[in-house]
């Protein structure tokens, strides 16, 4: 999907967006970023049908179905509302910076600005894991006892907290493809996440419900509600692992001394510039509709569940725009 060098790519894209050769890099590079995008959002959609459907929970014996998937919802707003600055700030200042770098053929560099990506996100998910520590004491402090109740506050808490587990890997494995469709190797990616996709709905069902198989004499009752967030945290790392497993045996490591000895205070100020930037106008943006589902959170638990899983389908829809966004970041 990119031409064979940096210096081709540049005396193409100099001859004009509406040549047909430039349009067939930039539709190759947009509907696998936009693949994966869904497959990302498919995932907390595959989380909150399985929890649909859970009918008790020994853990909270108060708890009714309404009551797992509005938890659920209320845990994944304040995970939103919270990590929008790490997925519209980092990794995107990551893509904008890295372009440019392997456009100026620039390998090393690459590997500092990805170095700088993830140094920059661990710090950030310690924060995030924090907030997300006392989310349910926070929740309870918006919306009021009336409305989330001590079940919810221990539901949403245990959401959050698991889901802390899968915090990182799904930063780390961002800041890869990102480094990835700066390459213009965007089939990888899209392929792992079709692939987890399948595989997180698999863990979703083992976790939460459990497998009973007289045939192989395996009885297993499933975790319950917690099951979901540990089934995302298992697949999301296994995902990463994966990942980066397969980036170093195609080298695109081999630079990472060079980009160590390539940091400055100027890359890191360049770098954090950028992200301050995008993550500001990512929150502005995304919290809008955050603000929706904290309504209908006030309304009732009723309102919260049926919110959240038609709020879930408008993502999945909506994440599309962002392979054409990313192509064009890439390109440019």
């Amino acid at each position: 999907f990119r031409s064979a060098s940096p210096a081709t790519d540049r005396g193409m894209a100099c001859d004009g967006w509406l040549t047909w050769a430039e349009k067939k890099l930039w539709l190759g590079l947009a509907w696998p970023i936009s693949l994966v995008f869904v497959c990302r959002f498919l995932m907390d959609l595959t989380d909150l049908a399985f929890i649909g459907h859970l009918q008790s929970d020994d853990r909270y014996p108060n708890a009714s179905t309404v009551d797992f998937l509005a938890a659920a919802g209320i845990a994944l707003t304040w995970i939103n509302i919270t990590s929008i600055p790490l997925w519209r700030g980092f990794c995107p200042s990551l893509v904008t910076l890295a372009s440019q770098a392997f456009y100026s053929d620039e390998d090393g560099l690459m590997q500092t600005y990805l170095q700088m990506a993830l140094f920059s996100s661990t710090m950030f998910c310690w924060v995030l894991v924090l907030g997300w520590w006392y989310s349910g004491v926070i929740a309870q402090w918006a919306l009021g006892e009336a409305i989330c109740s001590d079940t919810c506050v221990d539901l949403v808490t245990d959401f959050t907290r698991y889901s802390s587990v899968w915090l990182w890997p799904m930063a780390a494995f961002d800041q890869f493809e990102g480094l990835m469709q700066c390459r213009g190797e965007v089939i990888p990616a899209m392929v792992v996440n079709v692939i987890f996709v399948l595989i997180n709905a698999a863990l979703n069902q083992f976790f939460i419900y459990g497998v009973d198989s007289p045939k192989y004499g395996i009885r297993w009752d499933g975790v319950g509600f917690i099951g979901s967030p540990i089934a995302t945290a298992v697949s999301r790392w296994l995902r990463t692992l994966l990942f980066a497993l397969y980036m170093a045996c195609k080298g695109y490591f081999a630079e990472w001394k060079v980009g160590m000895a390539s940091w400055s205070v100027y890359r890191a100020k360049n770098y954090l510039r950028q992200c301050l930037a995008m993550a500001i106008g990512g929150c502005f943006e995304e919290w809008q509709i955050q603000v929706v589902s904290f309504m209908a959170a006030r309304l009732s638990s009723q309102a919260m569940a049926a919110h959240t899983g038609l709020l879930q389908v408008f993502l999945v829809l909506d994440s599309l725009m962002f392979g054409p966004m990313n192509a064009t970041t890439v390109r440019i």
